[in-house]
């Protein structure tokens, strides 16, 4: 297996999306997976916000830590 490197975020940390291009639903919620996407060679993270969980898959980019 190749070495991967670090994830940019880990489950639990909270997170707010980037409201660009395809991304336009504005959303703070809480990393509730991390998976490794191995065609992409990335990661990919879902979230859970105000108690449910959001479908959508976000990479790195899409993301920023919230305070």
């Amino acid at each position: 297996m190749p070495n991967r490197p670090p994830s940019a975020f880990s489950v639990g940390q909270r997170v707010r999306v980037v409201l660009a291009g395809r991304r336009g639903t504005p959303r703070l919620g809480t990393i509730r997976d991390v998976l490794w996407h191995f065609q992409a060679e990335r990661y990919d993270y879902y979230l859970e916000a105000n108690g449910q969980k959001v479908p959508t898959r976000y990479s790195e980019g899409d993301l920023e830590a919230a305070e």
